[in-house]
């Protein structure tokens, strides 16, 4: 009997593993699939195609723009945030990041706002 529950438990945690990676991996997207996902908490990955710190701006927010022209995914951090993230526009620039938080539309531009350098993962 012993050996049956044993059997059991082993087949239930390689369940939860599997389903575990299976929500982790729905829940990372690309910049295109992002405009499906408006309202929705999720990751974004994607190359970084430009940067820009916007100093002319209301707010001095800086814009972080993934992958291609006709995605348009920007990521903004907001002047009063900057600081915590040194130079994004330069720290960001042309490298691989992953962004976690909710996908917003505004003009009908898709963007992700960054408050804290924890939202932001460099991945290449």
């Amino acid at each position: 009997m012993d050996q049956f529950l044993r059997n059991h438990w082993f087949r239930a945690v390689a369940v939860l593993i599997c389903l575990t990676n299976s929500l982790s991996a729905q829940t990372q997207i690309n910049p295109v699939e992002a405009r499906e996902n408006v309202g929705r908490t999720t990751t974004v990955c994607g190359d970084v195609r430009s940067t820009r710190y916007a100093l002319s701006l209301k707010g001095t927010p800086t814009y972080i723009t993934l992958d291609s022209v006709e995605t348009d995914f920007t990521i903004v951090i907001p002047g009063r945030d900057r600081a915590k993230f040194g130079q994004p526009d330069f720290t960001y620039n042309g490298k691989s990041v992953c962004i976690t938080g909710k996908i917003e539309e505004r003009d009908g531009r898709i963007h992700m706002k960054a408050t804290d350098p924890k939202q932001i993962r460099i991945v290449r």
